[in-house]
């Protein structure tokens, strides 16, 4: 298995501190630094604390707090790619992470 090169460069809102319902347009670079890799699920979740580490993550990667996912056929090695979408604030928002991850058919 190779090692994840993905990296959220870049995490804009279209309003950064937005009120509960209101729709914001979330912007995402994302950045391969490591080798071109194939059939890649990008998935980005919002969550109501301020994350520190992956212990923290695990708890938010399910569907209750998946807000959008985004599939590349391929992502090139030194590529960037920028993720845009709308989504519906929900309540006790504090921020957004990206997580990513290789389907390999067969």
């Amino acid at each position: 298995m190779h090692q994840m090169q993905l990296i959220a460069e870049e995490i804009k809102l279209s309003n950064p501190s937005p009120k509960t319902g209101e729709s914001i347009k979330i912007y995402v670079k994302i950045y391969n630094s490591g080798d071109t890799m194939k059939n890649v699920w990008i998935f980005f979740y919002w969550i109501p604390e301020i994350v520190f580490n992956s212990q923290q993550m695990q708890k938010y990667l399910n569907p209750e707090y998946e807000i959008h996912r985004e599939f590349f056929e391929e992502f090139e090695s030194n590529a960037e790619k920028t993720v845009s979408f709308e989504w519906k604030v929900k309540e006790g928002f504090k921020g957004i992470f990206v997580y990513a991850e290789t389907k390999n058919s067969g």
